[in-house]
């Protein structure tokens, strides 16, 4: 089965929490019947989206955005979840910024 989509060819964004950077968090969106677009925060708070492994942007539409960020549990090495949103996404290259 084949499934066409649109995709944005970039998007990127930053993600302050506090008025100071969130560093080392993942940002993933989700697209029904498409890849998954995902990228981590750098030490400024910005993420660049990929998607289907490392093509650029994300898939254009109504995408369900999660953003985890490392455990602060001593037994755990995973992520916890931080927050969920809804977001449209459009084909023109576009940054998309979240103040948590």
């Amino acid at each position: 089965r084949e499934y066409r989509y649109q995709v944005a060819k970039s998007a990127t964004g930053k993600l302050p929490r506090g008025g100071e950077p969130l560093t080392g968090a993942l940002v993933t969106f989700t697209a029904a019947c498409s890849p998954g677009a995902s990228g981590f925060t750098n030490e400024a708070g910005n993420y660049a989206l990929t998607y289907a492994g490392t093509r650029s942007g994300a898939v254009v539409g109504t995408n369900t955005v999660t953003i985890l960020v490392p455990s602060t549990k001593p037994e755990s090495e995973g992520m916890d979840l931080l927050h969920t949103a809804t977001h449209e996404v459009r084909a023109a290259p576009q940054q998309i910024n979240f103040e948590l």
